[in-house]
């Protein structure tokens, strides 16, 4: 991977999907509060198509239907899941690649910040409330805009636009979802090795309490290619 100059990338010139992030920080005990993955992507299921043929059959019951009560069903149905996606990709042409998990969330351990798509009908602040409730179980009150971050795979023509969100206030219990388990991280021990290759490179600007924005260019869904990021007051200028 490398840091390229911001003119580098070019950005295709489509619709982007709309994603929000919220990141919850500590600050009285020097920590910050990560959703891991207890579903859907980053299960031991990310595969080089997850963008197109995984996010239709490995989260369509999940997500939108069952509930699982016990470890054993999740790990069933997450199994059953690559089965299919494996089974129904489009026939491969001699020098295409086989689908591939990435190392870096196949052990089991996939860890973010919460957040999900903009729904229709919701402001972008609405929708970073929605998911951070209905993940961790918490009401955000001091929300504040941090950044925004392109991501352009070369596996889906579809760019995404995540805006990222900070709190360090809430009201409500912490409590784990059917998605997504809250876990506590001492800042000296936010495990990167199990988070998406992006966030070691504005995480900085983050912690710092720095607005920023860049633009992260991925192979095979996981596998980080060139970026660029940049402190800016204007969270537009993306």
């Amino acid at each position: 991977m490398s840091r390229v100059d911001e003119g580098a990338i070019v950005v295709p010139d489509v619709d982007h999907k709309i994603f929000t992030l919220v990141m919850v920080r500590d600050y009285e005990r020097g920590r910050v509060l990560l959703g891991e993955k207890l579903r859907g992507f980053g299960t031991g299921c990310v595969v080089k198509t997850f963008l197109g043929i995984a996010a239709r059959h490995s989260t369509a019951r999940g997500a939108r239907g069952a509930r699982f009560v016990d470890e054993e069903r999740e790990k069933a149905f997450v199994g059953r899941s690559c089965r299919r996606i494996r089974n129904r990709a489009r026939p491969r042409t001699p020098r295409e690649p086989r689908l591939t998990i990435d190392a870096r969330f196949s052990n089991g351990r996939y860890y973010n910040g919460f957040g999900g798509k903009v729904e229709p009908g919701e402001t972008i602040e609405e929708a970073a409330l929605r998911e951070l409730k209905e993940e961790a179980g918490i009401d955000a009150l001091d929300m504040t805009a941090r950044g925004v971050l392109r991501f352009i795979f070369d596996d889906n023509p579809t760019p995404w636009l995540v805006h990222v969100f900070h709190a360090s206030k809430y009201g409500g219990e912490i409590e784990a979802s059917d998605e997504m388990r809250p876990v506590w991280f001492d800042l000296k021990d936010v495990p990167f090795d199990s988070m998406w290759a992006d966030d070691p490179h504005w995480w900085p600007y983050l912690l710092q309490e720095k607005k920023f924005v860049g633009t992260f260019t991925f192979t095979q869904t996981t596998t980080l290619v060139e970026y660029w990021i940049r402190e800016s007051d204007d969270l537009s200028d993306v």
